[in-house]
């Protein structure tokens, strides 16, 4: 990537010599023109800035990757008085991307006041055509999960027409208003997935499409071609886009549903795990080191801070509604671990504090989710997992009831001690341990390919009685384990190996012993520095239950597992493969 980029930016002309161009970051933004032939021009752009004589105006081209950047000074008056003898100097940046293959111009400026028409016109001709309106939505395509933060609708009520604007709970009135053709969408802005990355989108009806992120210029070229690839894709309904939109509702009530896993607000992955830190009494542990567990109940949320196997300390988050508002309470259930506080960065709260300000988001079996009063269901039918994917595997001379491996002596009759065994016949790098609260997931191999890192991710859980069995609650935890763990995919990559090196010694009930099945330490350590080079990293998800047959599985357990391979799909691009028995 940075031999790349430094081809890129070789192509430049370097006329801007006190400007790097390695230091520019535009925000993704771009108005996109269209033009039947494929040939561009360019000369003196100062007519089409609307520069006025003394204005100042900079430019460089790169002839290769058809792009021309334009740093422009326009005098302006100060703001303290009408004093023409005093002006100030704004500084302002435009980049235009032409795009031969797609013939397609982009054009991004610091100024978003303009369509730049008379730029787009200089450049490809006078039959340059803005592309706006519905089109412009076609940006959304492939985004999954896009939750709708904001909705800029016109209404044609009669002869009047009023702009309005819907945020939070308004946006499905907002949308309803759409489908029944009295609104144009003005604008639209929401957040999503796409190839397993988050990110943001935004569309006027005019014509602009943005992002909150930015990047350097190979970036931004980057985003603008798969921008432009979807928008003159005859295939792609813009008016269908937001049909598939995630609307949050706001509830009173706790949803008549099963709800399987509960999961940390999604800011605090966000942090380094050592920013976080829990503390009661005498015991000091980091986020790394424990867990959040949902207690299985119907009608109610109840889960457990698990500090360690003495310190587990149980809430309840309630709903009701106060005057019409739909509100939301988190109280501690024993009053007895009243003292505990939580240090978030530089910030201290109590343990009810935390989970009011970082609300845990409850996730239910048929894909939906609650976070505080905001529930969000699915839109799409989600499949069952196809049953004729799963791996059989013998598992004679296993205990299906016993999951982990334990410390020293380790457990040889254990599903961990028979998949770690399993995989040791393999050509993995590393095979680690790392079962136990704040796990990543139970077993994790990692393996250095050309110009990639390899990591899997192994989840185990066992089996209710020790049996092979229809029961559905057999996946609930290891199904929101797979789940919980994506949040890896979108951390540094240096973050995953800080995690495991911090934890290389496995402890319980006194006994300890490493977490490294397979390799060393110094392997761990130069695997990490390979990332830091850049290397990219590639993520693949199991799940293993020795309970569920492949020859027997219920739709129940089917389908649970297609939500998760769903939700994997969605927000990681990863693939999720099912071991369990004939």
């Amino acid at each position: 990537s940075e031999i790349s980029f430094s081809h890129f930016i070789s192509g430049f002309s370097n006329s801007l010599n006190k400007i790097s161009l390695q230091n520019i970051r535009p925000s993704l933004s771009t108005v996109v023109y269209h033009n039947k032939n494929s040939e561009w021009n360019y000369g003196d752009f100062r007519k089409a800035l609307g520069l006025k004589k003394d204005d100042l105006i900079y430019s460089d081209i790169n002839e290769e990757a058809k792009i021309i950047l334009l740093v422009t000074g326009k005098k302006v008056n100060v703001d303290w008085g009408n004093i023409k003898v005093v002006q100030n100097i704004s500084w302002g940046l435009t980049i235009v991307y032409f795009d031969k293959e797609l013939r397609l111009l982009f054009i991004n400026s610091n100024d978003n006041s303009s369509l730049y028409s008379k730029l787009a016109s200089q450049i490809i001709g006078e039959e340059a055509r803005i592309i706006n309106r519905l089109d412009v939505f076609k940006a959304f395509h492939n985004v999954k999960r896009i939750m709708l933060k904001n909705i800029g609708l016109k209404e044609f009520l009669g002869r009047n027409i009023r702009f309005r604007m819907s945020v939070g709970d308004d946006i499905e009135e907002a949308l309803s208003i759409e489908e029944k053709k009295r609104g144009q969408k003005a604008f639209v802005y929401g957040v999503g997935y796409e190839n397993g990355k988050k990110v943001s989108l935004g569309c006027s009806y005019k014509g602009r499409i943005w992002s909150r992120s930015n990047g350097d210029l190979q970036s931004l070229t980057s985003w603008c071609k798969n921008i432009g690839k979807k928008l003159i894709n005859p295939k792609i309904n813009g008016n269908h886009i937001l049909k598939e939109t995630l609307t949050p509702q706001y509830i009173s009530e706790i949803p008549d549903k099963q709800a399987f896993y509960i999961d940390w607000d999604e800011e605090i992955y966000k942090c380094s795990e050592t920013e976080i830190e829990f503390v009661h009494g005498i015991i000091e542990k980091h986020i790394f080191e424990v867990d959040l567990q949902l207690e299985i109940l119907k009608g109610r949320i109840v889960f457990y801070l698990i500090m360690n196997e003495n310190l587990v300390i149980p809430f309840e988050l309630s709903l009701y509604e106060d005057e019409g508002i739909s509100e939301y309470s988190i109280e501690m259930i024993d009053k007895k671990y009243i003292g505990g506080t939580v240090k978030v960065k530089s910030k201290m709260y109590s343990f009810v504090e935390f989970f009011k300000r970082y609300v845990p988001t409850v996730w239910y079996v048929d894909g939906s989710s609650l976070s505080g009063i905001e529930y969000v269901e699915l839109k799409q039918i989600i499949l069952p997992y196809d049953g004729e994917r799963i791996i059989d595997w013998d598992w004679t001379g296993v205990d299906l009831s016993k999951e982990s491996q334990k410390v020293s002596p380790k457990l040889t009759t254990s599903i961990q001690y028979k998949v770690i065994n399993e995989l040791k016949s393999g050509t993995y790098d590393i095979i680690y341990d790392d079962d136990g609260r704040g796990e990543i997931a139970d077993i994790v191999t990692i393996k250095q390919n050309d110009k990639v890192i390899d990591i899997e991710l192994y989840h185990l859980k066992f089996a209710k009685k020790g049996k092979i069995n229809k029961q559905v609650d057999n996946l609930y935890e290891v199904c929101g384990q797979a789940q919980k763990s994506i949040h890896w995919k979108h951390k540094d990559a240096k973050e995953f190996f800080d995690h495991l090196l911090r934890r290389k010694v496995k402890k319980l009930k006194g006994n300890t012993c490493s977490r490294i099945e397979l390799g060393t330490v110094e392997k761990l350590i130069e695997l990490s520095q390979v990332v830091k080079k850049r290397y990219p990293v590639r993520y693949k998800q199991y799940i293993v239950q020795p309970g569920l047959s492949k020859s027997d599985a219920s739709v129940e357990q089917l389908t649970l597992l297609g939500v998760t391979e769903t939700y994997l799909k969605e927000y990681g691009a990863m693939d999720l493969t099912i071991i369990a028995s004939k």
